[in-house]
Formats: structure tokens, C-alpha cells, sequence
């Protein structure tokens, strides 16, 4: 008994063993304290975000996503022991969305699930709100064109303010993205931006996207998402002014050139929208050219559109212009071409070409009944070619008679040595 005494003297009379002792004696006590005194205690954390994961569940997918949930975040009490929850923070709990059920879009109440990330010791005693709920739908973009309103634009006298546009081209069409639900009641996307001022110039506006739905609702935007809220838009200032239209031909014989064929015209007189620079130095509008080729005794009517000069436009709703050629009095053969003229052939090279069969010509009755097949000759134009074999385009002619005219076109194989 004396030996043991004598152990623990010597024990403690060494000062790093007392410490060492003191250490251990103090934890154990505060322990003992601890779960004697308070074993178990509450605490609460609250805006914990409320996690949802799609990934490996049916929504995920499906392709669905969460469009809104009516809390992003959730208040979790917890309990457990003092000295563990002394430690504990908000971000060792997790409070999760679960999607076993969602399985098609629509609208779902689902109870929220909480769990702690500490090991051990942590209880969830409760999640508030403890149900949410959370809409799920496919989400989609679609491509609509912006329309333009300018309220209480108008133009000073004498002036007329056009139709406002998008300023910037790349403006006018717009990708809107959202839940297939919303995006399908979109039905218009106007521009919109409050003028309320006379003009006498082209000026731009900022405006402000508006959304409607068939009805002419107003739908709210939030529930998109817009590349753009707001854009500049163009009210156009034109003059207006009504010129005549004439009427215009190609491959015309030189005859018609000096001696008009005569026609009539559906219109002829057009009104005409424009910068007042523009208009004010315009004094004509020409017809698209009708084809002398083309013309014949059972192709006389023409449907041709306005040829309208940069920045120019009609104002009334007039496409095209129907221009009847008289032709009466006038008929159509068939000939053989067995003479050419070859222009621009190089130094030194002979050419010959085969006969150019089938050819159809057009002009005054009397003039068609004493054509000759010898009254007639092709011109090719070889301009740039060498030796060999080519088919070339050509045009008919004739010495004796400038008021005729080829129908059609016609090409002949010239043989270059």
C-alpha cells in the first residue's frame, strides 16, 4: 500500500503529468456538465436555398424544368447536443426539392426534405414551409417580329408620316424564351414608344417592348426572357407625289426605237412615297421592260410592276400594270437562217456555223407574207473565243426590213479554225 502511495506521489510532483492530468479532469467534467446539465437543445437556421436536381429523375429526363416555386428558401429547426450544435452552420444543412412525382409539366405540392451533413448527433425538428409549390414545364424560344407603333406621330403639312419602323434590322425579329404554357399565349410583340409630336423630318424613338396576347392583352413580361426590353424605332417622314408610268422594252428593233409600237395601260399615273429630296427630282416611274422577243400575235398582254427608284415607294396597293400591245395587223413566220455575221472574231480565224432552223419572226402582216429566208442573218458575237467548237446565242436580223422582230432566242453551233 505504501509502494502505490508512493507511485502516485511521484506522479504528482511531475509538473508536465499534472498538466497533463488537469487537461483530461477539466474535459470530463465539462462533459459531464454538458449532457447532465443540457444534453440536447434546439437551434434554427433560416434562407436556406432549397436545391432541386433534375439529373436521373423523370422530369430531368423529360426535359422539364422548375418555371417557379412559391419559396426559393426554407427555415429548418434542428436539435442535438449542445457541443454539437455549437459547431453546426447553415451550410451543413440541406434542404432539397424531391421530383419523384413530377412526371409531365404542370403544377405539383410537394413536402420539402431537410438533412444535415454533420455525422451524428443532428435531428430535423422541423421545415417551414414544410410544403411549396413548384410549376414544371418545358421551356422553348420562339421567333416572333416586332411590330411598330409611334403614339401621336404625326407629320406637318404638306408631309406624311409613313409607317414606323424597327431602326436596326437585327431588331425586328426577336427570340423570346420561356415555359411552352406561356410562350403559346404570345401573340403580338409591338414596339411601342410615346411621340406626341409633329414632324417634319425622319426621326428615331426609344420604345419599350410590349407583349399581347390574341385577345389584345397585355401579358407580363417577367414571365420571359427578352434579349431586349427596349429598342429605337423609326418614324419616316416621306412626300408624296404622283408621276407618270411609262412603258419600257427590251431587244427593240430600231424601227420602234424611231416609231413607238402602240399599247395600252391598266394605269397611268402612280402616286408615289419618298424623302422629299428624291421626290421632288422625280418626274417618271418606268415599267419593268417587256421583251420584244416575246411579243406576238397571241402574246400581247403583259403584267409588269412598277421599277420604283431606292427610298421610293407606292402609296396605293398597285403590284403591277397590265400593258396591252396592239399588234393588230401584225403576223408571224417560220424561216430557215442560213447567213451569219460573226463579230469581233481574232486576227487570222475563219468561222462557220449550221443553219439556225425554226426560226420564228414577228412583224407587219404585209412585211412577214414577202419575207425571204435570204432576207434574213444571224449575228454572233465570239468575242474572246479560239479555235474550236462553241455555242453561241445569236440575234436575227434583217437588211431590208427594221420593223421585224425575232420571237424567242436562238443559239448556233460555230465552228472557229
Amino acid at each position: 500500500m505504501a509502494v502505490k502511495k508512493d507511485v502516485f506521489s511521484k506522479l504528482f510532483s511531475n509538473n508536465k503529468f499534472v498538466f497533463v492530468f488537469s487537461l483530461v479532469a477539466a474535459f470530463v467534467l465539462w462533459m459531464t456538465i454538458t449532457l447532465v446539465e443540457n444534453p440536447v437543445r434546439d437551434t434554427t437556421f433560416s434562407d436556406i436555398t432549397i436545391s432541386v436536381v433534375t439529373d436521373g429523375t423523370a422530369a430531368g429526363e423529360l426535359g422539364l424544368d422548375l418555371i417557379s416555386i412559391t419559396s426559393p428558401t426554407a427555415t429548418v429547426r434542428v436539435s442535438g447536443p449542445s457541443y454539437v450544435l455549437a459547431s453546426l452552420e447553415a451550410t451543413d444543412i440541406s434542404v432539397t426539392l424531391p421530383l419523384s412525382d413530377v412526371t409531365e409539366a404542370g403544377k405539383y405540392d410537394i413536402n420539402l426534405s431537410a438533412a444535415s451533413t454533420k455525422v451524428g448527433g443532428v435531428n430535423i425538428v422541423g421545415i417551414t414551409p414544410s410544403k411549396v409549390t413548384a410549376v414544371f414545364d418545358y421551356t422553348d424560344t420562339k421567333q416572333f417580329n416586332v411590330e411598330v407603333e409611334a403614339i401621336g406621330a404625326v407629320a406637318v403639312s404638306g408631309l406624311v408620316a409613313d409607317t414606323p419602323t424597327v431602326s436596326n434590322s437585327a431588331d425586328a425579329t426577336i427570340a423570346i424564351t420561356g415555359p411552352r404554357s406561356e410562350l403559346s399565349k404570345i401573340s403580338r410583340v409591338v414596339a411601342v414608344a410615346e411621340v406626341n409630336e409633329k414632324l417634319s423630318a425622319t426621326e428615331s424613338f426609344s420604345a419599350k417592348l410590349h407583349l399581347y396576347d390574341e385577345a389584345g392583352n397585355e401579358l407580363a413580361a417577367d414571365a420571359y426572357s427578352l434579349p431586349v426590353t427596349d429598342l429605337k424605332i423609326t418614324v419616316p417622314i416621306l412626300k408624296q407625289k404622283v408621276v407618270p408610268l411609262k412603258v419600257a422594252f427590251s431587244n427593240k428593233p430600231d424601227f420602234y426605237a424611231k416609231n413607238d409600237i402602240s399599247y395600252n395601260v391598266s394605269a397611268t399615273r402612280v402616286s408615289v412615297l419618298g424623302p422629299a429630296t428624291t421626290i421632288d427630282d422625280l418626274d417618271s416611274i418606268s415599267l419593268a421592260p417587256i421583251d420584244f422577243d416575246s411579243i406576238t400575235p397571241n402574246n400581247n398582254k403583259f403584267d409588269v410592276a412598277p421599277m420604283l427608284p431606292n427610298g421610293v415607294k407606292l402609296a396605293e396597293n398597285l403590284e403591277v400594270v397590265t400593258v396591252n400591245v396592239n399588234i393588230d395587223g401584225f403576223a408571224e413566220n417560220t424561216f430557215t437562217v442560213n447567213n451569219f455575221e460573226f463579230k469581233n472574231i481574232t486576227n487570222g480565224l475563219t468561222c462557220t456555223a449550221t443553219a439556225i432552223k425554226n426560226v420564228k419572226i414577228c412583224g407587219p402582216r404585209a412585211t412577214v407574207r414577202n419575207l425571204k429566208a435570204t432576207d434574213l442573218y444571224a449575228v454572233a458575237d465570239l468575242q474572246g473565243k479560239t479555235a474550236g467548237e462553241y455555242t453561241v446565242a445569236v440575234r436575227v436580223y434583217s437588211k431590208s426590213h427594221d420593223n421585224i422582230w425575232q420571237i424567242g432566242t436562238y443559239n448556233v453551233v460555230v465552228t472557229i479554225k
